[in-house]
């Protein structure tokens, strides 16, 4: 069975506690958090460690909303090890990839990932979901077994996508379906005996999207340097739509005026 190593987690939010509870049954998994306390860092199967000692370890991994993760970053760096690997999990990938690129030494390996699930979609097991790599800095053997370990150890599908092409695809995937979900919820559809499937997946939207912390929505629309183009594009024709339907209504009433006329 491959390993990575020792990991030490920095933020014990909700994605770094799954992220504790995913790792800890294959490697030792420490954890530095401001507001965790020891009893439910060890429920998730990890140990509470001053930030020096978690900063440290060999495969480092900031779980911090990207607002946040320059700071860390720049507070990490003192404590890394030569030939440690830092490895992100945020859900956009350009703008961590060139903090990281920036601020970390140059004897630091870089890996940045996205876990495209978390406690919801994982809650029954992570087998078989899909994760997105980038290999920014790693060396050929070390991300030989880092690839076994995610397609191996915990049975992942595994795809190498750059940064670029990440955050292009996910301006539709991510970006679009939480302003949707974000804009049903400020509406408040309602769950009706009369729903159809269709309808359904509306709600369902609705529901993750409210069950996502508002820090990680700032995260896609903000972070995401290809979101605003998509959300302009996506309400331009939301406009496009209401107007055909205008027009079309006024062109009916004038029709029906006319066919009462004398």
């Amino acid at each position: 069975m491959a390993s990575i190593g020792p990991v030490g987690i920095i933020g014990f939010g909700v994605f770094g506690r799954f992220m504790a509870e995913q790792l800890s049954p294959y490697t030792e998994v420490v954890v530095s958090s401001r507001t965790a306390n020891p009893h439910e860092v060890e429920a998730a199967g990890a140990r509470l460690v001053a930030f020096s000692e978690a900063a440290s370890q060999p495969v480092v991994v900031p779980s911090v909303p990207v607002q946040n993760l320059e700071v860390v970053l720049e507070r990490m760096v003192p404590h890394l090890r030569s030939g440690a690997l830092v490895v992100d999990v945020s859900s956009v990938k350009t703008v961590p990839v060139e903090l990281m690129e920036r601020i970390l030494p140059a004897e630091c390996e870089i890996l940045a990932t996205h876990p495209l699930f978390g406690p919801q979609s994982g809650s029954g097991g992570i087998k078989g979901l899909p994760m997105v790599v980038w290999p920014v800095r790693v060396g050929d053997a070390r991300m030989d077994r880092i690839q076994k370990f995610l397609t191996g150890t915990l049975e992942l599908e595994v795809s190498v996508i750059s940064p670029k092409e990440h955050d292009q695809e996910m301006a539709y995937v991510q970006a679009l379906t939480f302003f949707l979900g974000k804009a049903l919820g400020e509406i408040d559809i309602p769950d009706t005996p009369l729903k159809t499937k269709t309808y359904q997946h509306l709600l369902d939207v609705k529901r993750i999207v409210q069950g996502d912390s508002p820090e990680l929505f700032e995260t896609i629309q903000h972070f995401n340097p290809y979101a605003a183009q998509v959300r302009e594009l996506f309400t331009q024709n939301l406009d496009k739509i209401e107007a055909d339907l205008v027009r079309v209504e006024s062109q009916s009433a004038a029709a029906d005026t006319a066919a009462t006329l004398p």
